[in-house]
């Protein structure tokens, strides 16, 4: 009886899956977007020396990277509201990873130049 359980779970769990589809796309869309053009641009100078180093910084890029992503799926459930803060916040740090790049400024303490 258990099984059958499990059975209609997985297969209601999979039609939810295959209905939004879209929007889970969207969502990893949105957030690989944001984790390259903008979180990227704090860990492109940090020096690396070994395999361990380059994997323990993907690690914390991932993590770092995975904040945004919550704060955007949030925001994304009212089309509207992210139709108003994505390119809003997209400008805003644009503007800050340009200066970033230029002038080798850090809004953190990972990095010393």
């Amino acid at each position: 009886m258990k099984s059958i359980r499990a059975y209609k779970f997985f297969r209601e769990f999979g039609n939810i899956l295959y209905r939004n589809k879209s929007y889970y796309c969207f969502l990893i869309g949105t957030g690989f977007y944001w984790a390259l053009f903008f979180t990227l641009s704090n860990f492109i100078f940090i020096p690396c020396s070994s395999f361990k180093d380059y994997v323990g910084n993907g690690i914390q890029w991932a993590c770092v990277s995975f904040v945004p992503f919550l704060c955007w799926v949030f925001v994304s459930m009212n089309k509207y509201l992210f139709a108003f803060l994505f390119p809003l916040f997209s400008i805003i740090c644009a503007v800050l990873t340009y200066f970033g790049y230029a002038y080798k400024f850090v809004l953190n303490s990972m990095n010393s130049f």
